[in-house]
Order: C-alpha cells, then sequence, then structure tokens
C-alpha cells in the first residue's frame, strides 16, 4: 500500500523485471508510476543489478518521447524506482482495438470501442497518425542509442500512447 514517499493506487502492468504501480507522491502532490522488483527475483542478484541498471540508464535519457525517471528507492526489502505516470495505453492495445474496429466504426471516433481520439478514421489522415507514431518511437531510440543505451525489448507494449497521440518509449530492460 506504500513504498515511503508513494501510496499505491493500483497496478498498472507487470512484465519480466517488475509490476508497474500508478501511485501518488504524497509529498508533492503529484501521479507517478512505480516500478516494483519482485522480492522472488532478489533470490539471484543478477536480477537486482539489471534493475539497477536499468533505473540509472533510463534516468540519464532526457528525450520528449522517453519516459522520465524521476528517483530510485528500497523499503522493507522491495526494490523500485519512480518514473513520471503516462495516462495512455500500450500501442499493442491500439493496434488490437484497431483491428476489432471495422472502417464504419472507426469513423465514430472517441466512443467506447472505436479507435483513440488522436488517431483519425481510415484515410490519408489516419495513416499519417500511424507514420506519426513510428516516427516519434524512432527518435527517441535514436536518442537513447547515440548515447550509447540500448532498448532491450523494444515492442508495441512498450509504447505508450497518450491521449494526444504522443508515444512514450518505457520499459528499457
Amino acid at each position: 500500500e506504500r513504498l515511503g514517499d508513494y501510496r499505491i493506487l493500483r497496478e498498472v502492468g507487470r512484465g519480466g523485471m517488475g509490476i508497474v504501480y500508478e501511485a501518488e507522491q504524497e509529498s508533492l502532490g503529484r501521479r507517478v508510476a512505480v516500478k516494483v522488483l519482485p522480492r522472488q527475483s532478489l533470490l539471484d542478484p543478477k536480477h537486482l543489478r539489471r534493475f539497477e541498471r536499468e533505473a540509472r540508464m533510463a534516468a540519464a535519457l532526457h528525450h520528449t518521447n522517453i519516459v522520465p525517471v524521476f528517483g530510485v528507492g528500497e523499503q522493507d526489502g522491495y526494490h523500485y524506482y519512480v518514473m513520471q505516470f503516462i495516462d495512455g495505453v500500450g500501442l499493442d492495445r491500439v493496434v488490437e482495438r484497431l483491428n476489432r474496429t471495422s472502417e464504419s466504426e472507426a469513423a465514430k471516433v472517441g466512443e467506447a470501442g472505436s479507435p483513440p481520439c488522436w488517431l483519425p478514421p481510415p484515410g490519408r489522415g489516419h495513416w499519417q497518425g500511424v507514420a506519426s507514431i513510428g516516427v516519434q518511437a524512432a527518435e527517441a531510440l535514436d536518442y537513447a542509442h547515440s548515447r550509447g543505451v540500448l532498448h532491450r525489448d523494444v515492442k508495441p507494449g512498450n509504447l505508450l500512447v497518450d491521449s494526444a497521440g504522443v508515444v512514450w518509449v518505457t520499459d528499457f530492460g
């Protein structure tokens, strides 16, 4: 329920390197994402080193399309790092939703089950929106690579898209 200054609100994702929670940083009154290394991972010291390296490398990157890391911590044996909370969805879920949506339904942008409001219905604008997603991800990865950081797990689930259509690269694993 709590890690230091962070009150855990809900789980928002899980993967090979940890569980991500939405939390409130109470001292600053802001929403953040907290990635926690599962305790069973501590049985292998290599997992903790990888987790700490991921936090350090991501924290050193400052780019419009890379989720910023605010800090790291450990409490009661739980190791975690704190990031900006991105109110969005993974690109994997966007593609899944688009695949389930017919062209006629796509015209009802913004309704439940329709494509995200930032992505126009099929046509020229739609493909420009799709291309914009690719460009944003590529620019963020190029920036990271230019600083010697390789994203070890590039996939749609690690590309978050917010309600304005901004792509955020996360989970440098």
